[in-house]
């Protein structure tokens, strides 16, 4: 036994043949200890045990030792059978003995290898493992899944009404038709976000995902899957709607026209107010040019104004087009503005776009307009007053201060007027 020992520890061996009735002074007066000592050496060869007699308790004792098969060597020696066979059969026996030892010994290692390396990646993972039998009505939960709701190791009931009892009590319709549109093939994966009671009262997310296996029918008998914990991710996006919601509401009240694009100068949004102003409706205008949608000009020349997103993102700073400018609705109408664009800048500083501020002050223009008419001419006669005279005359008298230039005043003197 001890050269056989040695003789493991250095030499690749398929599988061990041991007759437990030989006597050992390393294991007493039973081939047991044998058995364990050569397990312990080279746990993963096979051990093929041989007995002279039918004996429960060393065939018990043996396998818990770690002996993969027992021949009891007065079967295979009978007289009667070995006449009837020829004597021929003896080493094919033991042959395929040991080469089913050998290949159960291949099965068992790769199934420990598969075990483990299984193990290792649930432990591994952030996830929870579930294993639902459908046969027997009876599921599996990981003690990583049972830890996600608060619960220690096997302290949770395999009964599927158990783990249903916990789900929230808004999602739990929502969580059967999704499972049952998986089982009747419906869809090919079982997916769906969820609430789950933890054992301190509150709930949370999670994500469950599976998929089934099936009989030859077509009938699911089997699913299994993980569970992933997704409270934060809910958490950021209940924020994040609630912000987009509140800057929805906000670009809503707003009495200016506000009009947000990407940094190509596209429209991504558009509030009621710009709608007034341009004529477009916001389902219309969003990824449309600005130029498109807005089409700017001077107030006084008519002339076309640039493009004040690229302008903006081009400068990298806020900007005005124009003291004068002007937009052209959808319908031909003319809207006297005051507009201010500024880029838009990521946390890094890199501009992503440009928010527009449109003022509609064509009522306060016209104001202004009349004011400034009225302040150099005369009511009566809408002709020049004598102040707007008098600066006319004097701009006008300016260039005959130069050499050549020449000048015609014609003075008329209307009396009794």
């Amino acid at each position: 036994l001890n050269d056989a020992i040695a003789t493991l520890a250095t030499t690749h061996i398929d599988v061990i043949l041991l007759n437990l009735c030989l006597p050992n002074e390393n294991s007493g007066n039973s081939g047991i200890g044998s058995v364990k000592q050569l397990k312990t050496q080279a746990p993963g060869v096979p051990i093929v045990a041989m007995n002279n007699v039918r004996d429960r308790t060393m065939t018990t004792a043996a396998f818990k030792a770690g002996a993969q098969d027992l021949i009891i060597k007065p079967d295979m020696l009978d007289l009667e059978r070995l006449q009837k066979l020829g004597h021929v059969d003896v080493g094919n026996l033991l042959v395929t003995t040991l080469q089913h030892a050998i290949q159960r010994g291949e099965l068992t290692q790769q199934l420990a290898t598969s075990t483990e390396r299984y193990e290792l990646a649930v432990s591994g993972a952030n996830d929870g493992i579930w294993d639902w039998d459908l046969s027997h009505q009876y599921i599996y939960f990981s003690d990583k899944w049972q830890a996600m709701i608060g619960l220690s190791q096997a302290s949770l009931s395999p009964h599927p009404r158990e783990w249903f009892s916990r789900i929230h009590p808004g999602d739990i319709k929502c969580f059967k038709q999704q499972l049952k549109a998986h089982l009747t093939g419906e869809r090919s994966q079982f997916k769906c976000e969820y609430r789950l009671r933890h054992s301190d009262g509150t709930y949370r997310w999670f994500l469950a995902r599976g998929c089934s296996l099936r009989d030859n029918n077509g009938n699911p008998y089997r699913i299994a899957g993980s569970q992933t914990d997704i409270t934060a991710r809910k958490s950021l996006e209940n924020s994040l709607h609630q912000e987009t919601e509140l800057a929805q509401i906000t670009l809503h009240s707003i009495t200016d026209a506000v009009i947000t694009t990407d940094r190509k100068g596209y429209i991504e949004n558009f509030n009621p107010v710009a709608e007034q102003i341009t004529g477009w409706r916001s389902y219309e205008a969003k990824h449309r040019p600005i130029t498109e949608v807005c089409q700017l000009i001077d107030g006084i020349t008519h002339l076309p104004l640039g493009n004040p997103a690229l302008q903006a993102i081009e400068e990298g700073c806020a900007i005005t087009l124009s003291k004068q400018t002007t937009i052209l609705s959808k319908s031909g109408q003319e809207f006297a503005i005051s507009d201010s664009t500024a880029p838009i800048r990521s946390r890094n500083g890199d501009i992503v776009g440009t928010v527009l501020v449109f003022r509609d002050v064509t009522e306060e223009r016209s104001q202004v307009t009349e004011l400034a008419w009225r302040a150099s001419h005369d009511p009566l006669t809408q002709l020049r007053n004598r102040t707007s005279f008098v600066a006319s005359l004097t701009e006008a008298l300016q260039p005959t201060q130069q050499p050549q230039a020449q000048h015609v005043m014609c003075y008329l003197d209307l009396d009794n007027f």
